[in-house]
């Protein structure tokens, strides 16, 4: 097994310089963060009777082009939508109120593989610094 907890197996297969290079930012993510892992269930989970405090919204609602085998879209029908900045900025707001720990911001991607962060950067500022 490697530092990282994997079998050697799947690292052969890797360039030996990109199994360096992930050798070093391993290290340097733990020497600035530890060992430790902060795991949150997003808000549309339920384990253990408790919901989890990590809201998760779709800046695209339901809508995903690339229709990817692991969920094909099904995800983002149990988000609730925030099409515009404004949207974003409320359901931020309610997380906060609520007590949520913080938000997922994600989406489903158009048929590049991207999302359109753009017009919600101004909010997502506005949220991270609140």
């Amino acid at each position: 097994m490697s530092h990282r907890g994997e079998t050697q197996e799947p690292e052969a297969a890797l360039d030996p310089s990109l199994v360096s290079l992930l050798d070093r930012a391993w290290d340097l993510s733990r020497s600035y963060h530890g060992d430790l892992i902060a795991l949150y269930v997003p808000g549309m989970f339920i384990v253990d009777g408790k919901r989890g405090k990590y809201r998760a919204v779709s800046i695209t609602g339901e809508r995903c082009e690339l229709r990817c085998e692991h969920c094909r879209g099904s995800l983002l029908t149990t988000m609730p939508p925030t099409p515009d900045a404004e949207s974003l900025l409320k359901a931020g707001f309610e997380a906060a109120e609520r007590g949520d720990v913080g938000m997922l911001v994600t989406g489903g991607c158009d048929a590049r593989g991207r999302l359109p962060w753009e017009r919600f950067l101004d909010a997502i500022r506005t949220l991270k610094t609140r």
